[in-house]
């Protein structure tokens, strides 16, 4: 089976993917093309082992799958967006974005689809690590720790209260403010979770804001650490500067926005 004839009615879900060929659980995927709920677009960024072969196999399972090609490695958050844009040209209403390695089980990603399909009031819905009793959650310590003091202070950052920002499965509705979102790059390359959120909760214009009431976390049932994953101290620091630089620009579009629109009054 060939060609993509992905339909606008159904979620898209963006897979990014860099060098994921030793992770992709390729029976997993097809076996969710195939029930036909949801479309696939997968985005190879530039990887240089066997991952675009593998992501043609699945392609040609269904034709609720298409796979986009970034010849140079531009970063996950750029690979999302890439996949965004193109989901909101072929007409989606309902978009989100999933990791490669299944960390978060299909089963999770089609609860948080279930759930913003059937609440309209609802601009987003994020899948949320919480260890708690009859889940299974399997997180390194150092990974939840870190997790959780990062959270924290993100939550500061946007000024809402906001539990686990990183996990990788998050699907939103498409809206005018969110097409605005992901129109320019992400300008992090630990954050673009944060940053899209950012976009759409503290827009500089106020009238286009999307309150973060309309925004809702589902605890996860069952979340594992897949092999492979990465989190440091380096790349905890690093996120750390970024959000710093996420609240610094906030300010400054809002400063520019209030000046423009002084100008016109004036004028």
């Amino acid at each position: 089976m060939s060609g993509s004839q992905l339909a606008s009615n159904l979620p898209f879900i963006i897979v990014p993917c860099f060098n994921e060929e030793k992770r992709l659980n390729t029976s997993e995927f097809i076996r969710l093309a195939k029930t036909k709920q949801v479309n696939l677009v997968f985005v190879d960024d530039g990887s240089s082992d066997g991952t675009l072969k593998t992501l043609r196999i699945i392609q040609e399972s269904s034709h609720f799958v298409t796979v986009e090609t970034i010849n140079s490695n531009v970063g996950k958050g750029e690979a999302v967006r890439h996949g965004l844009n193109i989901a909101v040209s072929r007409g989606a209403q309902i978009v989100g974005y999933f990791d490669a390695d299944l960390a978060t089980p299909i089963s999770e990603l089609i609860k948080l689809i279930n759930e913003i399909q059937e609440n309209s009031k609802l601009h987003g819905v994020f899948g949320s690590r919480i260890s708690r009793l009859g889940a299974q959650i399997d997180r390194r310590p150092v990974r939840h720790y870190i997790g959780r003091i990062f959270s924290t202070l993100a939550g500061l950052v946007l000024g809402i209260a906001i539990y686990d920002t990183q996990c990788g499965a998050k699907v939103f509705r498409v809206s005018e403010t969110f097409i605005q979102a992901i129109s320019s790059p992400f300008q992090s390359s630990w954050l673009f979770d944060i940053v899209l959120l950012d976009r759409i909760i503290n827009n500089p214009h106020p009238s286009r804001r999307i309150l973060a009431d309309c925004f809702l976390e589902l605890p996860l049932t069952e979340w594992r650490d897949v092999e492979g994953s990465t989190l440091g101290v380096r790349s905890a620091l690093g996120a750390s500067v970024d959000l710093v630089l996420i609240r610094v620009r906030r300010h400054r579009a809002i400063k520019k926005g209030q000046r423009q629109a002084s100008q016109r009054r004036y004028f």
